[in-house]
């Protein structure tokens, strides 16, 4: 029965064929859909549609005690099924059991208003059925349009959403093309954003990866409209791209273009995905809180149709060599990652340090401030600066130049900001040798500013300052900010470092506190120099009590440790006229200043300009 349906050559032909069908590229060879419904509306619009493009359908009624005869008393073939989930007048086990029979011959898709719906056969496959809660009618004629029921030498429906994966569509084309090549999708890692913000930021980055692989769909230099874009199930995160006849008019594609066309989406992708984390917060679709990408990759494989061999068995080893690829290429992405992160730290000129100023609040006059505001300078307030914290950024055209020279690159150089560094950095185990290159490019200024240094400092490499005094300039004022956004495992080594820090004038912040692993119990313990506070204690604290009581609390636990407070990410005048009246110690934040070369400081601040490097090798 199968064969007959799929098989051309073993196919009745209608009487007479419709020249306006043939100008449409329809095949209307006994192309019959049987809907079989009880939602009114949906039975309309289907059939409004359908009658359109001028292809045949039968509605049976399932309330109607022999409905199902109604099945067979037709002299055409069905070649697809739109049933409910339930039948009114059969059990449930009985409907499932029908169901499981027709879905081993035709796509059938059930509508369901439940979460979840099953079928289990004989040895637990369900793969010829599509289930779908509450769909609309262009996702049912999607799905019937991509499994060829609609006529397969043309694909009628534009694209709004992802239809789910169908086997009979996969098989379909590989028997009538005598081959089959397949792109999938893996983007399992997805799910640790579940994890660690929750299902909601997760479910907008499903969102948002979907309507990307639709926009690429018939994109320059992407897959084109005619190829099949699907989603193998209702909660995966695997895609499948069912690719036409090969783009150089061959049977199969030459041998290397599969791997290209993979690693051109895959970087697409990658750089449309950090696009988004950039985005400004009104036409941004993720959370603000998503700060990375997780990775993904892309597998390809060609199979042969063999007569001898069951084409769902071709079909499952075409779907397993596609995902042993894309492992390979998931590796080779990472391998990519750490040589960019080690050509960053070899590489002299690539990381730039620039300089923020930390300012002593209570010495400043409202008048200074203002007029510091106003000119964009922090001469009016230079008797308050405390100190200059140290922020790395890239050379975008050194890092352009590395990656041009070496192919492409999984992430544009504009989105390589510090924190999505020593992410990659961190994935690929070298955020420790990172993070000392910063180290060594931001203490290579300190004479030529001043004030203090702040520096920051991961806590595995706190513990062993003593090893890293080569990267430090000797009689050096420098406070070390260990980032809580890192938990500190070893407080024994931590505190170890702490006391030797004290002999040499080096201080010892806290940073990022107010979130990540921060918490008084161990700025109690640590008893640092200054305690910073992240800015998600200091956005609008003109405007929440909360936030003031809560500093408030900070500061009586810092009297006791002999602390200095310091408030970053100052950016209204009004945030900073609330720390005044709460006693903050120091501040920072651009409404005071913005980071900037050590070289245009020293301008501003009419310090003689020395002949400097920008970086150290």
């Amino acid at each position: 029965m199968i064969r007959a349906i799929l098989d051309p050559s073993l196919r009745k032909h209608t009487k007479a064929t419709d020249r306006r069908s043939k100008n449409k590229g329809i095949n209307h060879e006994l192309k019959m859909i049987y809907l079989m419904l009880k939602n009114q509306k949906l039975i309309s619009e289907i059939k409004s549609r359908l009658e359109e493009h001028e292809i045949k359908f039968k509605l049976i009624d399932i309330s109607k005690k022999h409905s199902l005869e109604e099945m067979y008393r037709n002299e055409y073939e069905p070649n697809a099924a739109v049933v409910d989930a339930r039948h009114p007048l059969l059990p449930d086990n009985s409907w499932i059991d029908m169901l499981s029979s027709l879905c081993r011959r035709i796509p059938v898709i059930v509508v369901s208003k439940e979460d979840k719906y099953s079928i289990v056969t004989r040895n637990g496959r369900v793969e010829l059925l599509t289930w779908l809660k509450n769909p609309k009618s262009e996702d049912i004629l999607t799905i019937l349009d991509n499994c060829g029921s609609l006529g397969i030498s043309r694909r009628i429906f534009n694209r709004n959403t992802i239809p789910f994966y169908n086997p009979m569509l996969a098989i379909h084309m590989l028997q009538q093309n005598g081959s089959l090549s397949l792109l999938s999708i893996h983007a399992g890692d997805f799910r640790k954003v579940a994890t660690e913000y929750g299902a909601e930021a997760y479910a907008k980055l499903q969102d948002c990866f979907q309507q990307l692989l639709i926009e690429l769909w018939g994109a320059k230099h992407s897959f084109r409209k005619t190829d099949i874009l699907c989603l193998n199930s209702v909660h995966s995160n695997v895609y499948f791209i069912l690719l036409e006849q090969s783009r150089s008019q061959r049977n199969i594609p030459p041998p290397g273009a599969l791997e290209k066309l993979s690693d051109r989406i895959v970087t697409k992708l990658q750089n449309q995905l950090w696009g988004e984390l950039f985005k400004p917060a009104k036409d941004r679709v993720l959370p603000s809180y998503l700060h990375t990408i997780p990775k993904f990759s892309i597998g390809h494989a060609t199979g042969l149709f063999n007569p001898c061999v069951d084409s769902e068995e071709t079909l499952d080893n075409i779907i397993d060599a596609s995902k042993e690829m894309a492992k390979v290429q998931h590796h080779r992405i990472k391998s990519r990652q750490r040589e960019l992160i080690q050509a960053l730290i070899q590489t002299p000129k690539t990381l730039i340090p620039n300089y923020q100023a930390v300012f002593q609040i209570k010495t400043m006059e409202l008048k200074d401030i203002e007029t510091a505001i106003k000119n964009k300078s922090i001469h009016p307030i230079a008797n308050s600066i405390y100190a200059f914290e140290s922020l790395i950024r890239i050379s975008k055209d050194q890092v352009d130049s590395l990656i041009h020279a070496e192919g492409p690159m999984h992430i544009g150089s504009k989105y390589l900001m510090p924190n999505v560094l020593f992410s990659l950095a961190s994935s690929v185990k070298l955020a420790l040798e990172l993070d000392q290159t910063c180290l060594r490019q931001a203490t290579h200024h300190i004479t030529n500013l001043p004030g203090r240094l702040l520096a920051n400092i991961l806590p595995r490499n706190f513990y062993y300052i003593d090893q890293l005094q080569h990267l430090i300039p000797k009689s050096a004022l420098i406070t070390f900010e260990v980032s809580e956004s890192e938990a500190i495992n070893n407080f024994e080594l931590l505190l170890k470092a702490r006391k030797n820090l004290s002999k040499q004038n080096y201080g010892i912040a806290i940073d990022d506190f107010g979130k990540g692993y921060a918490g008084l119990d161990r700025i109690l313990k640590i008893k640092p120099d200054i305690i910073k506070l992240d800015r998600c204690l200091i956005q609008n604290i003109h405007l929440e009590e909360s936030k003031k009581a809560f500093i408030e609390g900070v500061m009586s636990a810092a009297k006791i440790t002999n602390s200095l407070v310091l408030a970053e990410g100052v950016e209204l005048l009004e945030e900073l006229k609330t720390l005044q009246t709460l006693g903050i110690d120091l501040v920072q934040g651009f409404l005071l200043h913005r980071p900037q070369k050590v070289q245009d400081i020293q301008k501003d601040l009419k310090i003689e300009v020395l002949d400097i490097l920008e970086t150290v090798a």
